[in-house]
């Protein structure tokens, strides 16, 4: 972008042989409210104009400012001295950005007696003979007529101005000439980029050419002839003084000088932002982030390293590295070169998790009787939650004990507290208590009789007997003069404590020849009722469910979960399940799942029924 200082220049067609500066007079022949002579009658050419000059008060030149009295400077090349010259025209005022001041007014000038053979300056005696100077400012004369007289006393400036038309053939016109005042520059700049400087091109005028320049004091440049101006080149961004002098090889005392202060802008700063740090773990930007600032018109942009990012161009990518990364963004403003960079740090907190539930175990009536611990030492920086939670002395712990009344499958879920990353293990623990087996021998009781009940347990010996309410009794096993009503549950204690699966008095058999009827010994079951039933809650579900199973039989089994393609998604449960109701848990993280189907088995049997998991 260039600046301008306006300051209207114009040349003269003519060698002036006086000071000539900033303000300058045109003077030119058209629009005179005046009869003259035709121009082709103007063929004396006897008398020239040279100059037209408003000294300043004290013969100070360089005084650019109060009330001049116009000189006139007119060379008589004949012998004979002349009475009168005079000139008409319109005076035009201009500010010092070119812009005219009213609508100019008419001027007229006059001046003698001119004497024969030499060059004449003389103040004008008639008309307009003083004007006012401003500095900065530019006086126009246009639309010029001369005329000048003969030596006749009589031919005055009076009479010149009253009959133009009687003048000729002495006329004449000229277009141009100037009228000095001190010396004045006009100014341009051109703004500095982020690469090269700018630049202040120095136009003098007015005073006496020729010129010289020179910038913040530094040493003084003659300014070139043939084209009028000096430019200063890579100026750095900032106000400059710019000193002119003129009349270059005279003394100092008849010199005129001034200074200028252009300033040359820069191109604006460039501002670049890569945007805010952030860290990246397993719950908080998973994903990554958009890092950087909004796209600006007329930038580009590019990032460094790469790796991790949507885009290398972008103002705004996602950053999405695996490891931490500090990313550098370089904008560049297309029009001016400049640049600009920013830093973002992107921080990688997710560690690789490793959880352990320890070991399986399982739990018997000698051994592990008490339970035990499962899980790891409690390691810095996470924490544990178990589930389910029955049987565990904590569901927090990072090594609970696991005492269950029946077998149980554990999952432990460890976070790593400042990341939120997390894994989970599982853990089973097998309740085989080694249950006694025995046979079951019952004889009804009739009208006339009570019965009776023998029990005859498979091997060993030391054995307590109970058929009712859990009251054993060291009886040998034989229970005489039975009532209806005194058999519930038949059951059997080893002599270290493990007490067998009951049979239900209904399903004795009332029969004592052959073998009787046999406790199961192990965890198979007999059958399934259509009396078992299952129950999911809460359903639907978010990451948790559980299942409330109420068997009238007691055996083997396992729950587990599919999905609609028919995959097994977990196993909730495997092992003995009692008769009567247990709970059992599922944990299973949020996924795009949807529809699911669980199958609860006890021997041969099983029962099947649909959950739905939300994803929120």
């Amino acid at each position: 972008m260039k600046k301008l200082n306006l300051f209207p220049i114009l040349f003269s067609s003519q060698t002036l042989r006086v000071c000539v500066s900033v303000l300058f007079i045109l003077f030119s022949v058209q629009a005179i409210a005046q009869s003259f002579p035709a121009a082709s009658s103007c063929t004396s050419g006897d008398l020239e104009l040279l100059s037209a000059t408003l000294p300043p008060p004290l013969n100070d030149r360089c005084n650019c400012n109060g009330t001049r009295t116009l000189v006139l400077g007119i060379r008589n090349k004949t012998g004979s001295t002349r009475t009168s010259f005079a000139l008409w025209g319109t005076l035009h005022r201009y500010n010092a950005s070119g812009v005219e001041i009213g609508t100019g007014t008419p001027i007229f000038a006059c001046a003698g007696p001119i004497v024969k053979n030499s060059d004449n300056f003389l103040p004008a005696t008639s008309g307009n003979t003083t004007i006012q100077v401003n500095c900065g400012e530019t006086l126009t004369i246009s639309d010029l007529y001369l005329a000048w007289t003969s030596a006749s006393p009589g031919e005055t400036c009076a009479v010149l101005q009253a009959s133009p038309s009687t003048i000729n053939p002495k006329c004449g016109t000229l277009p141009l000439i100037r009228v000095g005042i001190g010396v004045d520059a006009l100014t341009q700049t051109t703004d500095a980029t982020c690469t090269v400087g700018g630049k202040i091109k120095v136009t003098p005028a007015g005073g006496i050419p020729p010129y010289e320049v020179s910038i913040d004091a530094g040493n003084y440049i003659a300014v070139p002839t043939n084209t009028g101006y000096y430019e200063f080149t890579n100026v750095s961004a900032g106000q400059h003084t710019i000193s002119i002098r003129d009349n270059t090889g005279r003394p100092v005392g008849e010199r005129c000088s001034t200074t200028k202060t252009p300033t040359v802008n820069s191109a604006a700063a460039v501002i670049a932002n890569a945007g805010a740090d952030f860290t990246k773990n397993c719950t908080a930007n998973a994903s990554g982030a958009q890092i950087g600032e909004a796209s600006a018109t007329d930038f580009t942009y590019s990032w460094s390293p790469t790796d991790g990012l949507s885009s290398s161009t972008s103002s705004n990518p996602t950053a999405n590295p695996s490891t931490t990364q500090t990313y550098t963004v370089t904008k560049t403003n297309t029009a001016t070169g400049c640049s600009n960079t920013d830093q973002v740090t992107v921080t990688v907190n997710k560690p690789t998790v490793t959880a352990n539930a320890g070991d399986d175990f399982t739990k018997t009536c000698t051994d592990n009787a008490s339970g035990k611990q499962i899980g790891e030492s409690s390691a810095a920086g996470f924490t544990y939650s178990w589930s389910p939670t029955d049987g565990l002395s904590s569901s927090t712990s990072s090594n609970p004990t696991a005492n269950p009344i029946s077998t149980k499958v554990y999952t432990v879920t460890k976070t790593h507290t400042s990341s939120g990353c997390s894994a989970t293990d599982q853990v089973t623990v097998t309740v085989n208590a080694g249950l006694p087996t025995f046979t079951v021998c019952i004889v009804q009781p009739t009208l006339c009789n009570n019965g009776s009940l023998t029990i005859t347990p498979s091997n060993g010996s030391g054995y307590t007997f109970s058929i009712k309410n859990d009251n054993f009794v060291n009886n040998g096993g034989v229970f005489n003069d039975l009532k209806p009503g005194d058999v519930g549950t038949v059951k059997v204690s080893s002599a270290n404590g493990c007490v067998s699966l009951g049979i239900a008095c209904a399903d004795l058999v009332s029969n004592c020849s052959g073998s009787g009827r046999t406790a199961p010994s192990t965890f198979n079951t007999e059958s399934m009722t259509q009396e078992t039933t299952v129950k999911a809650y809460p359903n639907p579900f978010s990451d948790r469910v559980k299942f409330m199973v109420t068997s009238t039989v007691a055996g083997n089994g396992n729950l587990e979960v599919y999905n609609m393609m028919g995959q097994k998604v977990k196993t909730v449960y495997q092992g003995y399940i009692a008769k009567g109701t247990q709970t059992f848990e599922l944990s299973l993280p949020k996924q795009n799942v949807g529809n699911l189907v669980y199958v609860l088995r006890i021997g041969d049997k099983k029962m099947t029924g649909k959950i739905l998991q939300l994803n929120q």
